[in-house]
């Protein structure tokens, strides 16, 4: 009996900035390879993908995917899938999703992965791209879910696979005691911690605000921003104004936030939209005691009271009280930062993930036959 051949799957992605999606996408190629399964990535030059330490067995294709209608893209894209024949074409963004569906013959399904909760623009394409075209769906939240849902998408084509975390990232990172050192913090300062590009959908202008009387109450406080972005200035202006300033630290885009994360004392997400927080996975996945407004994805991963803290969106003083109740409970930090770590382990490893997409692939590469 000859030898069953390896699935092969190509990863379409457009994205040029190194970004949560991206992330994804090496994580899924690197469980996906370890599994057999023969994976290409096509990306702009510019993608970040191949230098997220991606396994050198994965072909990488450059395409420009300027846009959904990059006529050029989609006409090289159309003459590799007929030369090359893969199984399944698995698009990661909008842009992606376009070029496969008009690459695709009717050898190869199609897979669309949807990170984005926020409304689906529809227009006299909608229909058609959301159509027949493509087999199958995976949406990183049950609220995308029911975006994908609401304009037509019928709902056994969709099913929602979260987004992973690298629990091995996250192992040692309690026995780091020089994080606080590096911030200029004493061991006693308690410290109240986001991550994230510093834009205008994240809300931090929104945060300096409610958490201002938290840390005039409690000088021994801080407010620590992780990560970039072209609110920084506006921001620190913002907090200088509010009279905050020196209890709030910006430290730019880190590399080590694993180590950040883990020398938090409670962990705050307050966006006004999310798809499935990575970020608060990864303070779970940290230890950390969660506070987080009930957006996107966040009650699929928290369960209030017990291994985080949920309120509702704009509540400034249901936030600001669970931040304050935090700050003065060690042993609930503890018992909720335990907890929540826990659940990450159990949820949204990237071991769980992996064999959620492999098992999907082939459901759908099945159905072909």
């Amino acid at each position: 009996m000859s030898e069953q051949a390896p699935l092969r799957v190509w990863h379409v992605d457009s994205g040029k900035r190194h970004g949560g999606g991206q992330v994804q996408i090496s994580y899924l190629l690197n469980g996906l390879v370890s599994r057999g399964v023969a994976c290409t990535l096509i990306c702009p030059k510019e993608s970040p993908i191949p230098g997220l330490g991606i396994p050198p067995e994965v072909e990488v294709i450059h395409l420009n995917l300027r846009s959904e209608w990059d006529v050029p893209s989609i006409w090289k894209m159309r003459k590799m899938v007929r030369t090359f024949q893969p199984d399944i074409l698995h698009a990661h963004d909008a842009k992606a999703h376009t070029v496969c569906r008009l690459a695709r013959t009717e050898r190869q399904k199609v897979i669309v992965h949807r990170r984005v909760s926020f409304p689906i623009h529809r227009h006299i394409l909608t229909k058609w791209k959301y159509g027949a075209g493509v087999d199958q769906y995976i949406a990183v939240a049950e609220c995308v879910r029911d975006r994908l849902i609401g304009i037509g998408v019928p709902k056994e084509k969709v099913a929602v696979i979260h987004s992973a975390v690298d629990l091995s990232r996250f192992s040692n990172t309690g026995q780091d005691t020089t994080v606080r050192e590096e911030l200029g913090l004493t061991e006693d300062q308690k410290i109240i911690g986001t991550v994230g590009r510093l834009t205008r959908e994240k809300r931090y202008n929104w945060l300096l605000d409610t958490l201002k009387p938290i840390l005039e109450s409690h000088p021994r406080c801080c407010l620590v921003l992780v990560g970039d972005g072209p609110e920084r200035g506006p921001l620190e202006s913002r907090a200088e104004r509010l009279g905050i300033r020196d209890q709030v630290i910006f430290t730019g885009h880190r590399e080590d936030v694993p180590r950040l994360l883990a020398a938090f004392d409670i962990y705050v997400l307050c966006s006004e939209s999310e798809g499935y927080p990575v970020s608060l996975g990864e303070a779970m996945a940290a230890g950390c005691a969660v506070v987080s407004a009930n957006v996107g994805g966040v009650s699929e991963i928290v369960t209030s009271g017990e291994n985080g803290i949920v309120v509702l969106p704009n509540d400034a003083i249901s936030l600001r009280d669970a931040v304050g109740y935090l700050l003065q409970n060690k042993q609930l930090r503890m018992e909720l930062g335990r907890a929540g770590r826990e659940s990450a382990i159990k949820k949204i490893g990237t071991e769980a993930i992996v064999e959620a997409v492999l098992k999907l692939y082939n459901e759908v590469h099945i159905m072909g036959r």
